[in-house]
C-alpha cells in the first residue's frame, strides 16, 4: 500500500474533519512506520466488520496506534 492509498482509506474512515485534524499526524506516522499504520487500519476495519461500535474513528485509530506493537 502506498502513502496515497493509505491516506485515501484514512479519509474514507475519518472524513474531512478527521483529516483536517489528524491528516498531518498520520502522514508523518506513515513516513516513519508504514507497517504499523497498515496494521492499525486493518485492525480497525476488522473491528468495524465484526460490528464493533466506534463513535470517533479518528480517536479509535489513535488508540490502536498506542496499543499495537
Amino acid at each position: 500500500m502506498s502513502e496515497q492509498e493509505f491516506m485515501e482509506k484514512l479519509m474514507n474512515h475519518t472524513g474531512p474533519v478527521g483529516m483536517a485534524n489528524y491528516g498531518g499526524m498520520w502522514r508523518n506516522r506513515w513516513r516513519t512506520n508504514p507497517q504499523k499504520c497498515f496494521r492499525v487500519l486493518v485492525s480497525m476495519e476488522a473491528d468495524l466488520k465484526e460490528g464493533k461500535e466506534v463513535r470517533s474513528r479518528g480517536g479509535y485509530l489513535a488508540d490502536l496506534w498506542k496499543r499495537l506493537p
